[in-house]
């Protein structure tokens, strides 16, 4: 929107910004839930997950429209702009994994993907940690929950590949699924990986090797795409 693209302080954009969120959580104006009251919250939103930490101040009020939002897009909005904006001392962690947690129920499943995704993009110990704990439940969603961010790439690749050693069969499987979704970089876990290959259990060892088909592949087409550039 227009707010984009005045030329003030970075204080005064994410004020203006903030308030346009603050008064849809409120419900005010009357016209906060029309369709162009939630389009200029979309925009008020994304404006401030575009500006990164610097917008640490507007955690509160995106955990405020992430929990109790008045349409499913405007939540999920707020929950990505949560991750872009970062860290800021964890102070949007415990929101994230409150709904990350809600994987499990049909409806809140969407929102609780972007959630899983934000906590990659917050990068903290504790937000990879949590992230990592709901990948080893079995919260595995296509190639979706790839981590794209190699700066936060060695803790969650540790983690998954200790819990290939897990003495929990699910939690084992799990792990190579979710390092299969790493792609190239789950190429550090092959040769663990490998090893899981030869696990009595039958589970166990075709979620190996399907994870190392997807690693292998991942590296093949990367390999391709270098070439043909």
């Amino acid at each position: 929107g227009a707010l984009g693209t005045i030329a003030t302080r970075d204080e005064e954009r994410i004020e203006a910004w903030t308030k346009i969120v603050a008064d849809a959580v409120q419900g005010v104006p009357q016209d906060a839930t029309s369709h162009y009251g939630l389009e200029a919250t979309r925009v008020a939103v994304w404006n401030l997950g575009s500006m990164g930490s610097a917008a640490c101040a507007a955690v509160p009020i995106l955990e405020a429209l992430a929990l109790s939002g008045r349409d499913s897009w405007s939540r999920i909005a707020a929950v990505a702009a949560l991750g872009q904006v970062g860290a800021c001392g964890d102070r949007a962690t415990p929101t994230l994994i409150h709904l990350a947690a809600k994987w499990t129920r049909k409806a809140d499943y969407d929102l609780a993907t972007y959630a899983l995704s934000a906590l990659r993009d917050v990068g903290t110990d504790t937000a990879i940690e949590a992230r990592v704990s709901f990948l080893l439940a079995g919260f595995l969603h296509g190639r979706d929950y790839i981590l794209r961010n190699a700066e936060h790439m060695p803790l969650e690749l540790d983690m998954l590949t200790d819990a290939l050693s897990s003495d929990d069969l699910s939690v084992r499987c799990n792990a190579a699924t979710a390092l299969g979704g790493l792609g190239a970089h789950g190429a550090p876990a092959l040769f663990a990986l490998e090893t899981a290959t030869g696990h009595d259990d039958e589970a166990m060892r075709e979620a190996a090797e399907i994870a190392i088909d997807r690693i292998r592949d991942d590296i093949r087409q990367q390999q391709e795409r270098s070439r043909d550039e």
